[in-house]
């Protein structure tokens, strides 16, 4: 979890050291606002599901149906309103923060689908813990963590642009997201 919440906040760090503070409060407000309720919504999921999961390991030896009856379930619960964020994002930061947050509406775009994956994936992460798969588990997060800093970096050296660096930030972090889920299957 460490490493995970280090990549987060790689992020944070890497963007001040590189972009004005302005693009930087946006795309950190962007980022606070729209995983707030996604981590409210994936913990109280997370703890149901660690416990039918253990249940189900105890009595049957694994919990693939459960794993991906959940997995499915999210999916369908999410695909509406992160296709309307992903659709009018900017739109809906201008109507609840005003116009001189566009800039961030814009950033939540580029972010929604690793969102989407996060809102997916991150309620089944407990599966590493629940499969003895720690080492495993720290082994991801390690690589998003370095995986990210060098997209992060490059980008500012490639393009010099936060809207770049932040759309394959979100497609890097998609990509290991959907690595650590395939590696649980």
């Amino acid at each position: 979890n460490l490493a995970n919440r280090g990549a987060l906040q790689s992020t944070i760090i890497v963007f001040t050291n590189f972009y004005n503070s302005s693009n930087v409060g946006h795309y950190s407000l962007t980022h606070r606002i729209l995983k707030t309720p996604i981590s409210f919504i994936g913990n109280s999921i997370s703890q149901i599901f660690r416990q039918k999961a253990s249940v189900e390991i105890a009595e049957k030896g694994n919990c693939k149906k459960l794993y991906i009856y959940t997995f499915i379930s999210l999916f369908v619960i999410g695909i509406i309103p992160f296709s309307i964020l992903f659709i009018w994002s900017r739109e809906i930061f201008i109507i609840f923060l005003g116009e001189s947050w566009a800039k961030a509406g814009d950033y939540a775009k580029l972010l929604t689908p690793m969102l989407f994956a996060q809102f997916c994936i991150a309620p089944l992460s407990s599966m590493f813990l629940l499969d003895n798969k720690q080492k495993l588990d720290l082994i991801w997060q390690l690589m998003a963590l370095i995986v990210s800093l060098v997209v992060l970096i490059g980008c500012k050296y490639l393009y010099n642009d936060i809207e770049i660096s932040i759309f394959y930030y979100s497609i890097c972090l998609l990509y290991t997201s959907d690595a650590a889920d395939d590696s649980l299957r």
